[in-house]
């Protein structure tokens, strides 16, 4: 294995489209053959855009999560605001009912359909998606662990399903406060089994 950097074969592929493009205008001005190199050149710009959505779907998803006053919140930078079509997204923490890592080709099994995604197997499973249990949201590239957020309510989702930098810091943060949620409602149904207790 070659110590190419990431995105030097798209970079390649872009150089050689570059060439088709000089070498059809060349064609138009040496030959009269304009249609011919209007063809071309099409065809060298179809391909660099094909190039360019390639390596952007090949590149790990950019996506800030954290736990912000009582709300899991995940903002979406770059080309995940297109997948996801969303710049954020905020759940109540009392929504969660697991958190789990694993791998994303645990998750594909049953039956899903796509609403406003993008899915190109093996590479990226990105957007809105229906399940058995409801609407779920995903940005996940191939070849990663990810953080399988599953909720108590169906709106406006069901299950989160991302690629993080580090999916077990987060699932580690997100249980701690998951934790402290839990026992917040335990005191509180605590107190008003107390507060009965005293009207009898």
């Amino acid at each position: 294995m070659t110590g190419r950097p990431a995105g030097s074969t798209s970079l390649a592929v872009l150089a050689s489209v570059g060439g088709i493009l000089v070498a059809a205008a060349t064609w138009s001005a040496l030959t009269g053959e304009a249609e011919l190199a209007l063809d071309l050149g099409a065809g060298g710009a179809a391909v660099a855009v094909l190039t360019v959505l390639l390596a952007a779907v090949r590149r790990p998803p950019d996506i800030d999560v954290g736990v912000v006053a009582g709300e899991l919140t995940v903002r979406f930078h770059r080309w995940d605001v297109l997948w996801s079509l969303r710049r954020e997204v905020r759940i109540p923490l009392e929504q969660i009912r697991s958190v789990r890592v694993c791998r994303p080709e645990s998750l594909l099994r049953g039956w899903w359909h796509r609403r406003l995604g993008t899915v190109v197997p093996g590479i990226i499973k990105a957007g809105w998606f229906g399940g058995a249990g409801g609407r779920e949201l995903w940005d996940v590239r191939t070849g990663a662990e990810v953080i399988d957020v599953c909720l108590a309510a169906t709106r406006p989702m069901s299950r989160l399903v991302l690629q993080v930098r580090d999916p077990d810091a987060l699932a580690r943060t997100l249980t701690a406060a998951l934790s402290v949620v839990r026992i917040r409602e335990l005191d509180v149904l605590m107190g008003e089994a107390r507060l009965g207790e005293h009207e009898r």
